[in-house]
C-alpha cells in the first residue's frame, strides 16, 4: 500500500460537529511516525474521519492543523521532504489543501487569528484586493512547484475553504484533483478563494472595494445553509452553523478526489 502524506487546515482534520455538540467532537490523537516533522503527537479537534476515508486506499500520515495558513503548511511539507530525502519518495503521494490568502496575511502582519470577525481595514488600504490576494496564491503555487520539482515529486492540491480559480499550467508539478468542494455540491457554484470561515467588518463604504469578497462569502453561505445537517439527516456541511463538511461530505469529496491522485 502507497502512502498517503496531507497537509491543510480543518479541513483536513474532519468532521468537526454531531448532532449533539459543535466546534470539537473529540481529541483523536495521530500518533507520529519515524518519519514525522514533529517530536509529538498532533492532537486534532474533529474526528479525523479524512484520514480514515483515505487510510482505505493508503497509508496516511496528516499534518492538518485547525485555522492554519498555506505558509505554514508549505513549510510543513518542505521539511517533511527534506527530513526523508535519503530514502526517496516512490511509495508517497502528497495531497494539500488550500486555504484563504487572507489567513496568510494576517500571520505576516502579525494580526491575530480569530474565527470571529476580523476588521478588514487592518489589512490594510489595499487598493485591488482581489489580485493582491490572488498573487499571495500564485506565490504558493510557484513554490509548491519549485519544492515538487526540487524533490522530484508531485504535489495533488485540492481546494477546501478556498476554492482553486486557476492555477497556471507551467507548474506542472501541481496535479488538481478537485477545485471546489463547494461546487462539487452545488454545479452552479462561481468558485471563490475566500472563506467562510471568518467574517469581515465591512462598513458601507468598503462595499464597492471588497464587493467579490462579499459575493464570495455570500454564495457560500448560502449553499453551507442548503447543505446544513439537522438532527435527523446529516448532509454535506455540519451541524450547528458548522462551516466544515459532515462525514457524508468528506466521503463525497475523497471518492471525487481517489481517482485523479497522482
Amino acid at each position: 500500500m502507497q502512502n498517503l502524506i496531507i497537509f491543510g487546515d480543518s479541513w483536513g482534520c474532519g468532521a468537526w460537529s454531531t448532532p449533539t455538540k459543535f466546534n470539537g467532537i473529540g481529541s483523536v490523537i495521530r500518533k507520529r511516525s519515524n518519519r514525522s516533522i514533529f517530536d509529538i503527537d498532533i492532537v486534532s479537534g474533529a474526528d479525523d474521519h479524512l484520514s480514515n476515508r483515505f487510510s482505505e486506499h493508503y497509508n496516511v500520515e496528516n499534518y492538518s492543523q485547525g485555522a492554519d495558513v498555506n505558509r505554514n503548511q508549505t513549510i510543513y511539507l518542505l521539511k517533511f521532504l527534506e527530513k526523508n530525502k535519503s530514502e526517496g519518495f516512490s511509495k508517497d503521494k502528497f495531497l494539500f489543501i488550500q486555504t484563504d490568502p487572507i489567513r496568510d496575511l494576517l500571520i505576516l502582519m502579525q494580526i491575530p487569528y480569530r474565527h470571529d470577525a476580523v476588521d478588514i481595514r487592518s489589512l490594510g488600504n489595499i487598493c485591488d484586493p482581489d489580485n493582491f490576494f490572488a498573487g499571495i496564491l500564485e506565490f504558493t503555487y510557484m513554490q509548491l512547484d519549485y519544492i515538487a520539482k526540487y524533490y522530484d515529486v508531485t504535489i495533488n492540491i485540492t481546494g477546501g475553504c478556498s476554492d482553486i480559480v486557476s492555477i497556471d499550467p507551467k507548474y506542472d508539478n501541481l496535479n488538481v484533483v478537485c477545485d471546489s468542494f463547494y461546487r462539487l455540491v452545488d454545479k452552479n457554484h462561481t468558485n471563490s478563494i475566500y472563506a467562510t470561515t471568518h467574517d469581515y467588518n465591512f462598513k458601507e463604504e468598503d462595499t464597492d472595494r471588497y464587493e467579490n469578497i462579499i459575493n464570495g462569502q455570500y454564495d457560500k453561505h448560502q449553499i453551507e445553509k442548503i447543505y446544513r445537517s439537522v438532527v435527523d439527516r446529516e448532509s454535506y456541511f455540519g451541524y450547528h452553523e458548522d462551516s466544515h463538511p459532515s462525514q457524508t461530505g468528506i466521503n463525497l469529496w475523497v471518492d471525487y478526489m481517489l481517482p485523479r491522485i497522482k
